[in-house]
């Protein structure tokens, strides 16, 4: 479909309105992160080998849960593009009662494997130093669950900036909590990386307990939602949300779940590398925000165009966000090129570590456009409740294709710069075939059609 001009730079201010704000809350939460590393590599190399370590083992459980509560904003942007504000209340509803289970469960899977990580053959040491935060940041993600269902709903019904807000001020709370207690200042125990599992534990708190005090005490969105929290519940909601979340959890399992492997892979190969690697990988995840903000925007935009009935609009918004997506991520290759031999020292006093860290950047660079096709277009035909082919192209790219290419070139060959060779050529594996399938769900005649009823605004407006 081809736009006016007018027309077309509307929808393209529409979609970075709202991906702004997503991003910058994707960067909040990537904060706590960078200060975790950056404060534990103050204390040493084996606590920051540690924190990389207990990451591994805390992402790939997480981002299943992750994965399945993406769903929450699909469904929602469909109602909320329809007019079906009542309908979106009870996904909220029926989201939160999944994040609780979902928040649970994965904590008591942390709690029974942590006495079995020697299992993973890392280094003894770091072994020890990452059980306590794995357990503590384990119990954390009963709140983050519920903060990314909330979350996804307001940015779903057009109000990312509520989050975002709320978002840096636990942010601030981290920043304040591991000052005290990793260096044991005031007095505190000094706790090193424990210290920085409770900093993101209380941090944590602060963000879902702010987040749901506006939004039940909203008049607005307290209008739309169920007058019982468990009475009520229709099946139907939870089984919608799940049918379309578990494929994307089972998608960004394969996706994440590669950089772990890759990981431990490096831990095999030494401290240095597992320490190095991590560093990378928090400055790739960084840059990596920018297009996941934008793909999360991409997957409400479409799913409101689609319950507003305006499926033309599809293919212009995508193109609009491929285009966007390439220009940012050519920007952060060249800052990473520029600055490889630079931000190592951020992170760590250890020469042989940095001089490593600048080595992996070179493939880092490489693989960043890459990286940022293959999340955006994810993105879109997530919106068009298109997951599970997706998930087939990343369980083929990842698995397939750059786990046995990591383990040969990184742990047989050039050690770490290999493993991250290996990473490269699977983004490029699977984006490229990402794009045609967009270009081909986004013909005309191949876009699905969405039956959906409409409800009028309730009075009070929306905050």
């Amino acid at each position: 479909m081809s736009l006016p001009s007018g027309e077309y730079w509307q929808q393209f201010r529409q979609t970075w309105v709202l991906a702004f704000p997503i991003i910058m809350g994707q960067l909040g939460q990537m904060l706590m992160g960078w200060v975790d590393n950056i404060m534990v590599g103050r204390v040493g190399v084996v606590p920051l080998a540690a924190c990389a370590f207990a990451n591994i083992v805390l992402h790939v459980p997480f981002l299943f849960g992750v994965g399945v509560l993406t769903a929450v904003s699909v469904q929602t942007s469909h109602h909320f593009g329809a007019k079906n504000f009542v309908l979106a209340g009870k996904i909220l509803r029926a989201g939160l009662l999944i994040a609780l289970i979902l928040g649970i469960g994965v904590f008591a899977l942390f709690l029974g494997f942590s006495p079995f990580l020697s299992l993973l053959g890392q280094n003894a040491e770091v072994t020890a130093e990452a059980r306590p935060f794995i357990i503590i940041v384990g119990a954390s993600l009963i709140p983050v669950y519920l903060t990314l269902t909330a979350k996804s709903f307001c940015e779903a019904c057009a109000r990312p900036w509520l989050p975002f807000w709320i978002t840096l001020i636990g942010v601030a709370v981290n920043i304040l909590i591991n000052w005290l207690l990793i260096y044991g200042n005031w007095g505190l125990p000094t706790l090193g990386l424990t210290g920085a599992a409770w900093g993101t534990f209380i941090g944590r708190m602060v963000i879902v307990l702010m987040l749901f005090t506006v939004i039940f005490r909203a008049a607005g969105f307290r209008s739309w939602l169920p007058k019982t929290f468990f009475g009520g519940i229709a099946w139907s909601e939870i089984w919608s949300l799940l049918h379309l979340g578990v494929p994307t959890g089972l998608h960004l399992i394969s996706e994440v779940g590669i950089f772990a492997v890759c990981a431990t892979i490096c831990g095999w190969i030494s401290v240095d590398a597992l320490a190095a690697h991590q560093i990378v990988l928090t400055c790739a995840a960084t840059a990596f925000m920018f297009p996941l903000g934008l793909a999360m925007a991409l997957t409400i935009r479409v799913g409101q165009v689609m319950g507003a009935g305006q499926a033309g609009l599809v293919r212009p918004i995508c193109s609009q966000a491929i285009l966007g997506t390439t220009l940012m991520m050519l920007c952060f290759a060249s800052v990473f090129l520029i600055l490889r031999k630079v931000i190592g020292y951020a992170f760590v006093d250890d020469q042989a570590v940095i001089a490593l860290t600048a080595q992996l950047f070179f493939a880092v660079a490489a693989f960043q456009v890459f990286d940022g096709w293959q999340v955006v277009c994810v993105g879109a035909l997530r919106g068009l409740a298109d997951v599970r082919v997706p998930f087939v192209f990343t369980l083929v790219a990842y698995w397939l294709v750059a786990l046995p290419l990591a383990y040969f070139l990184g742990y047989k060959l050039w050690g770490a710069i290999g493993v991250w060779i290996a990473l490269l050529t699977g983004l490029v594996v699977v984006s490229l075939p990402l794009i045609i399938r967009l270009w081909w769900k986004t013909k005309p005649g191949n876009l699905p059609t969405l039956t959906v009823k409409s409800d009028p605004l309730p009075e009070g407006g929306l905050l």
